[in-house]
């Protein structure tokens, strides 16, 4: 085991870590896609412009992805998993909330940001299957789960969450317990690409098939996020 260093939001720190990784590995088999920022209080850009929920949910572990591209080809049955959440129906899909031109609301930029990972998943699937790349790829979301990341922000729906969740203590499962989509997803011969997997009872429960909202299911609104994304980090996945 080893650890480098990352910035997902900082594309010029993907593209070192990607150009380390392949000087030093042949192949990747399995590559997780679950590092994330939840609502923070203030709207922060990163340095390439755009969103800090949007960068570090999503375009940064795009721009991941496409850089180690090349090693996941090579690998033995490679997968690559991306982390969603229940919460991802933003109450709006406009890619101008990637880089923060219809104002800022934390809630909605997350939800937003969640969308997109769900919808990179599935379209991702889809080309690997039409161009033969030979790369599965799933989503998952954990549920509600006991960690400390719902005591990172103070704004409304963050301060809403933690009274519900000191109210009703059983509707949130154990960390260990909240990963097993995402291993599920990585390791089972029975998991399918292009799927979305999470808890049984929705916020708790043993993995299995998660509903995939209307929106991610567009091809239309997929193939603009890809094209959005292809944009901002100019990097291809192909």
């Amino acid at each position: 085991m080893r650890f480098e260093s990352l910035n997902l939001a900082d594309l010029n720190s993907i593209a070192s870590f990607c150009e380390r990784i392949k000087k030093s590995e042949t192949k990747i088999d399995t590559l997780m896609c679950i590092a994330g920022q939840m609502m923070p209080d203030e709207f922060v850009k990163t340095k390439d412009g755009v969103e800090m929920q949007f960068a570090v949910n999503y375009l940064g572990h795009f721009a991941l992805t496409a850089g180690l591209f090349p090693l996941l080809k090579a690998g033995r049955d490679p997968r690559v998993v991306t982390t969603s959440s229940i919460a991802n129906k933003p109450l709006r899909f406009k890619l101008g909330d990637a880089t923060g031109e219809l104002g800022y609301s934390a809630s909605i930029s997350y939800a937003f940001s969640k969308l997109c990972c769900l919808m990179f998943a599935v379209e991702f699937s889809k080309r690997s299957e039409e161009n033969g790349w030979g790369v599965k790829a799933y989503a998952f979301h954990p549920g509600l789960a006991r960690t400390q990341l719902f005591s990172r922000s103070h704004g409304f729906t963050m301060t809403l969450l933690q009274v519900i969740f000191f109210i009703l203590p059983f509707i949130r499962q154990s960390a260990k317990h909240a990963a097993l989509p995402a291993l599920f997803a990585a390791t089972s011969e029975k998991a399918v690409s292009g799927s979305y997997y999470g808890p049984l009872l929705c916020a708790v429960g043993p993995p299995r098939k998660a509903l995939i909202p209307p929106r991610a299911k567009s091809q239309a609104l997929r193939k603009s996020l890809w094209n959005l994304s292809v944009s901002l980090t100019n990097i291809e996945i192909n």
